[in-house]
């Protein structure tokens, strides 16, 4: 990403319906699989972008931030967080077994080879530590934004669980979220390719003050239902995965 990218992202990382729906299915993963432990966690936020959901994950437990980017570290840094690396997600710079938790969300689409980023933050976690990790879902939605975006793919469940597999890690929940965008993203994507081309932006669609709390709260009751369950079909992919043993 450019870094007028991460300013907008700074912006919009705050009260945009996509990233507090994200941040409170995470917050609610981490507290059933790493706080059900009963252990003030070491976390390693991967690709923590601007920084707000780092410092969500301040609360929970203690974090790193890690970006290849040093322009998202500098936003990272203005929203509190002190413990900050810039370093690439597929070898990172610690030594086996240092984390309890590690979060790469939104990150394993950009990295060429995902195995190897998946490996990374298996090696980097202690015995029982937990990936949380969530990624773009199904092929059929795969176009231009993908692209404008760096991404190098889109997943099945079956791809992701065993990306997990391959990694080393145990999956303990793996659901499919964003389930009430399905139709209206399918449809759009369908739309896209049967029309004439028009340049696509990699900026979310600014939407106004009630639309944004309804998706929001949408949500939210979303998350609660996937800390329960797991969901058929969606947008994008959750998935808790724990390490065994170093």
């Amino acid at each position: 990403m450019e870094p007028v990218e991460y300013e907008k992202l700074h912006r919009l990382e705050e009260k945009y319906w996509w990233f507090v729906g994200r941040r409170r299915l995470v917050g609610r993963l981490v507290r059933k699989y790493v706080h059900s432990r009963g252990c003030w966690p070491m976390v390693l936020d991967v690709g923590c972008g601007a920084g707000a959901t780092a410092r969500e994950l301040g609360k929970l437990g203690t974090v790193v931030a890690l970006d290849v980017s040093v322009s998202a570290l500098a936003y990272t840094a203005e929203r509190g967080m002190t413990r900050l690396v810039a370093a690439n997600g597929e070898a990172l710079p610690f030594k086996p077994c240092s984390f309890d938790l590690v979060t790469a969300l939104d990150v394993l689409e950009h990295m060429e080879h995902d195995l190897a980023g998946a490996q990374e933050a298996a090696r980097v976690l202690r015995p029982q530590g937990v990936l949380i990790a969530t990624v773009p879902a199904c092929p059929i939605l795969w176009s231009k934004h993908d692209v404008a975006l760096h991404h190098y793919r889109r997943y099945t469940a079956a791809q992701f669980r065993q990306l997990m597999v391959d990694a080393g890690l145990r999956v303990l929940k793996l659901s499919y979220c964003m389930t009430a965008l399905f139709p209206t993203v399918l449809v759009a994507r369908l739309l896209q390719k049967h029309l004439r081309s028009a340049p696509v932006s990699t900026t979310l669609p600014e939407v106004g003050g009630p639309i944004n709390r309804l998706l929001t709260t949408i949500l939210m009751a979303e998350a609660a239902v996937i800390t329960r369950t797991s969901l058929p079909m969606g947008v994008s992919l959750a998935c808790v995965a724990q390490k065994e043993g170093c």
